[in-house]
């Protein structure tokens, strides 16, 4: 990987996404794509204050 700025680097190697995981709320898993989807969470906040998690 090398360092072009201060916070840039180019790989040299692209990425890869080999997988993926998707995370929905009760409404998603409800509707005509709940099917596809590998986890459903009842509580839309996941434990926190907002969506957001600040």
């Amino acid at each position: 990987m090398k360092k072009l700025g201060k916070a840039t680097f180019r790989f040299e190697n692209l990425p890869v996404i080999s997988d993926c995981f998707t995370v929905v709320g009760k409404k998603e898993s409800e509707g005509p794509l709940g099917i596809f989807f590998d986890m459903a969470i009842e509580d839309e906040y996941a434990g926190q204050k907002s969506w957001t998690m600040v």
